[in-house]
């Protein structure tokens, strides 16, 4: 937050920026001077990832025109339309669906011209939706640095899956070796209402060519080789 400070090549109002989903009650008042600073710096939108951070932004934004926009992040796995309802009553404008949601349960969570508890579901509430169509997801995140330990950073599953480490001072993260992909889905969740999509290019720099291959997939709506489709056809709960 101090120092000096290098500009971005986007607006603050332009950006989301995602809280971490680890929230120890230590970071708490770190976090509740940081929120209202980054707010002042024109910071408008975050997205929450643990069911703690809502309480962060109560008391900031009381003015209409300065009140954050909040999205709820795939941590808090809205796999239904109850859970979205409990988040939407903490302050979440739209959620990210989790990764591990298959197709058929989707649209179960977000139903197309039906009434939920009272309240029309709608086309609405599915333009409120982001839907990864591209990540290479963390698995695991364990608060440990196992660079420290392990002198490898691929390995594989009983499954004869493989995975890659990515170990920092501060926590370890696992990825999937083979990335997640459906951006050749994305004709048929427009057609069906769902237009907010995310390239998550997080877990790591891309070779230009990488790059390159995975946009013209994702422009052309055309399947992405060498990836994988995780949960997106059977689900997390088979």
């Amino acid at each position: 937050m101090g120092g000096r400070e290098k500009p971005l090549p986007f607006p603050a109002k332009d950006i989301i920026l995602s809280l971490d989903p680890f929230f120890p009650q230590t970071d708490e008042a770190e976090l509740a001077e940081h929120i209202p600073a980054l707010i002042e710096k024109g910071y408008m939108h975050f997205m929450v990832n643990n069911l703690g951070h809502f309480s962060l932004f109560r008391a900031a934004g009381a003015d209409k025109k300065t009140k954050p926009l909040l999205v709820a992040g795939p941590w808090l796995y809205a796999f239904n339309a109850w859970a979205w309802d409990f988040i939407g009553r903490q302050g979440a404008a739209y959620c990210v669906s989790p990764l591990e949601n298959s197709r058929q349960n989707l649209e179960r969570s977000f139903p197309h011209g039906e009434h939920h508890q009272g309240r029309k579901a709608g086309p609405g509430r599915r333009s409120r939706v982001f839907i990864t169509i591209f990540a290479r997801p963390s698995l695991f995140r364990i608060r440990a640095d196992l660079g420290r330990v392990y002198d490898f950073a691929k390995f594989t599953g009983t499954k004869d899956e493989a995975f890659l480490m990515a170990p920092d001072p501060e926590r370890t993260l696992v990825y999937p070796w083979q990335p997640f992909s459906i951006v050749d889905k994305t004709p048929f969740l427009l057609e069906s209402g769902f237009s907010r999509f995310i390239l998550d290019f997080s877990s790591g720099p891309l070779k230009k060519t990488e790059y390159k291959e995975i946009m013209e997939a994702a422009n052309s709506a055309a399947p992405l080789p060498g990836t994988s489709r995780f949960n997106w056809k059977n689900g997390f709960f088979t």
